[in-house]
């Protein structure tokens, strides 16, 4: 009996002579090597399947199907995955390719998670109509909103309102890599219309419970003029219209006919809007670009749907009831209106924070701008807007800390902040202060120029960066970004610049030598100790490992760690210290202190986050810390210089990293009482440097019978210092003159006498 592969790769075939050879050659080049191949002839009128048997047809891991007339690419699907045997299924396209780690990725992943569904994040680009040799031009990564790896919540509502409404999930069916048996569980397949992923990533979304987001570009998709997609003409038109009607009647069944959606009429009926609006601008906007309606496409859109509505009703009309505007200039109009359309729900949503917020900085008395604060799911960003937030409500306790998320300054929420005109309503005694974390530089672009913005429109105001690492890219790119900054920041008269590592601090001594600048640890440090009151049992191993675009680390040394630990059943888990959802200010600091108590039931982190090496050294837990993309953490962790816990990957050998992870695990007093005893005051750093930056005098008169914040104690204390030390000096002076005198003067009476 054949072996079952572990993975069945469908490959439709259709007019790709000139790039089946390399489609089907990055398949065979992959690091993981249990799978078959499912090519399916779609009646391909050139050579395509003739190639294919001629090159492959002695591979036993090949199976060819036939069409005897074309069918379209759903249905070749779907005949693929009827001949497939393999625990799971994934779709290739045969003009694209796949990277050589695309399905050892993908397989680790759906096995170590069980999920029933991996979707990847982004993919490559391809803009050239030729196979080989591949332009680097022409290539570019395109990235949808996910910003982390993990399930999503099984919450249908939820992720159909959140991701597929407002277009954060794609639909390609070479983004999803599914388990064979979930499909058949459920019965889900390719409709025959063209967009056939929309319809059927539609139902991974609405069925899978484990749904997985893996933050990986593992495939190359080819833009060319010859390819279907690229092609318009009435008969494609014809089958859009279909396709419209075909999908939409087929997403309204699934909906009525899912309990769980039972009691959600008015959310089903948004859904469906949603779907045919993104069916309509996908497939016929390009039709109707110009001012003059094509009666000939009025025909074909009446001919196309007879079929389906038989009530005397005008079909264009009944078509495009409520869509009009499509038919002039409609690729703007629909942009136009989709973007209307999420506007106006982002504002019932977030109305009354935003109108809080407005109270807010239009309140009088003594206040603290802290801006541009996520609400996102990086906990490691979390945790540094939550420190900056303590640390300023306890430096200065008698002002208002009035917090401005980053979503409220940018996009569409930052457009109704600043259309209000908010900046108006801050006086220069207002300081300002500035996220810290690791993204002054171009990497971040979106967050340099909020930074660059506001740092413009408050010339008057002190302004304070929390801890910031700096990298700019050495490319064109990066030298016309970094002259930007320069501008900007070199022009403000009260600006402070806090640097979290030596690195950041040189390179800002040479780009901006008008700034005030200072070094201090990550703002999250702060946290050290915050979870020394909960008992737990430590036991295993957490890999805190990134998922983004500053992931470089050698993964082969992780799996050589991973294997070791299987090798002697030692459970481990892997993890990132960011999360699939929105995080707020009412529950910023639980999400924190989950991830803190996840850490500390830990007996050693592995990770390659800065915010993984942080956390663990606040929960007092040994981590071991591999390289990140730029110097934050080969220059950050020298903060932990004397913490023999945490220990830096990169500068040890085997023998080293091998000694390090035993201790950890098998001899834990080794780091317990060393980490005990170790004193590292983040808020004392902090404050003595609040106290240099905002002196005493700046701030307003505070009632004296009041408690004193930190900033007037420490004004106060340095007076006193200097007065006490002055008088003891004065006294001790006159005290010395005295006793002199006092014991000289029998000889001064006796000399007066005499004269």
């Amino acid at each position: 009996m054949a072996k079952v592969p572990a993975i069945s790769i469908i490959v439709p075939v259709y007019k790709v002579e000139l790039y089946i050879k390399q489609c089907i050659d990055s398949i065979l080049n992959q690091t993981f090597q249990d799978f078959e191949i499912i090519l399916v002839d779609d009646a391909s009128p050139d050579n395509s399947f003739e190639l294919c048997q001629k090159l492959y047809g002695g591979n036993d891991k090949f199976k060819f199907i036939r069409h005897e007339k074309n069918l379209g690419l759903g249905e070749a699907r779907n005949n693929g995955i009827r001949y497939s045997t393999g625990k799971y299924v994934y779709f290739v396209d045969s003009d694209d390719f796949i990277l050589p780690n695309t399905l050892e990725t993908f397989y680790n992943a759906a096995e170590k998670t069980n999920a029933q569904v991996v979707h990847a994040a982004g993919w490559h680009e391809l803009w050239q109509d030729e196979a080989e040799p591949v332009r680097q031009e022409n290539l570019k990564t395109i990235w949808n909103q996910y910003n982390q790896e993990g399930f999503l919540p099984y919450d249908v509502v939820y992720r159909l309102e959140e991701h597929w409404k407002n277009y954060v999930t794609w639909s390609m069916a070479w983004l999803s890599f599914c388990r064979r048996d979930f499909l058949e569980q459920n019965k889900i397949e390719f409709l025959d219309i063209i967009s056939e992923d929309e319809t059927f990533n539609f139902a991974l979304f609405c069925y899978a419970e484990r749904y997985y987001i893996l933050h990986d570009t593992l495939y190359v998709y080819r833009r060319r003029s010859g390819s279907i997609m690229m092609s318009n003409n009435l008969d494609k038109f014809s089958k859009s219209i279909r396709s419209i009607v075909v999908g939409s009647i087929y997403v309204k069944k699934l909906l009525e006919q899912t309990p769980k959606f039972n009691g959600c009429e008015q959310w089903r009926e948004g859904i469906m809007n949603a779907f045919f609006n993104r069916f309509l601008v996908t497939h016929t906007a390009s039709y109707y670009r110009d001012l003059d309606i094509d009666s000939a496409k009025d025909a074909v859109v009446e001919k196309t749907l007879a079929p389906f509505f038989t009530d005397g009703e005008p079909f264009v009309r009944f078509f495009f009831n409520g869509f009009n505007f499509y038919r002039r200039r409609s690729e703007i109009l629909s942009q136009q209106n989709q973007q209307l359309n999420y506007i106006t729900d982002l504002l019932i949503r977030e109305q009354p924070a935003i109108l809080e917020l407005i109270t807010a900085i239009k309140s009088g008395g003594r206040r603290i701008f802290l801006m541009g604060t996520p609400s996102h799911g990086n906990l490691g960003d979390q945790a540094i807007a939550l420190s900056e937030f303590l640390l300023l409500k306890e430096y200065f306790p008698h002002y208002k800390i009035i917090e401005i998320p980053y979503m409220y300054l940018t996009d569409q929420l930052g457009e109704i902040l600043w259309g209000l005109g908010f900046e108006k309503f801050l006086r220069k005694s207002d300081i300002i202060f500035l996220l810290g974390g690791g993204n002054l530089g171009n990497l971040w672009i979106n967050e340099e120029q909020l930074r660059r913005k506001l740092i413009e429109k408050f010339p008057e105001n002190k302004i304070v960066i929390f801890p910031q690492s700096i990298y700019f890219s050495a490319d064109e790119d990066g030298r016309r970004e970094l002259e930007i900054s320069k501008k900007i920041y070199n022009g403000h008269k009260n600006l402070h610049l806090i640097l979290r590592d030596e690195n950041s601090l040189e390179v800002a001594q040479k780009i901006f030598p008008e700034v005030q600048r200072y070094l201090l640890p990550d703002t999250a440090t702060a946290l050290h100790g915050i979870t020394d009151d909960i008992d737990v049992k430590r036991e295993g191993v957490l890999f805190i490992l990134r998922q983004d675009k500053e992931r470089v680390r050698d993964d082969a040394k992780i799996q050589v760690l991973q294997d070791g630990f299987s090798k002697h059943n030692i459970p481990f888990e892997v993890t990132d210290t960011v999360i699939n959802e929105r995080v707020t200010v009412n529950n910023r600091e639980q999400k924190v202190r989950d991830v803190l108590l996840k850490i500390r039931k830990s007996k050693l982190v592995i990770t390659d986050r800065f915010h993984g090496i942080i956390f663990s050294f606040a929960t007092r837990t040994p981590v071991l810390a591999f390289k990140s993309f730029d110097s934050k953490i080969s220059s950050g962790i020298k903060w932990f210089k004397d913490l023999p816990s945490i220990f830096y990957a990169e500068e040890q050998d085997w023998v080293g990293i091998e000694d390090f992870v035993n201790k950890a695990l098998f001899n834990e007093g080794t780091f317990a009482e060393l980490n005990s005893s170790v004193k590292f005051d983040s808020k004392k750093v902090f404050f003595n440097t609040l106290n240099e930056i905002v002196r005493p005098n700046e701030l307003e008169f505070i009632n004296l019978f009041t408690p004193l914040p930190p900033v007037y104690l420490m004004g106060l204390t340095i007076a006193l210092k200097r007065y006490l030390r002055f008088m003891c000096r004065f006294l001790f002076a006159i005290f010395v003159v005295i006793t002199a005198t006092w014991l000289n003067a029998p000889n001064l009476i006796k000399e007066f006498n005499q004269k």
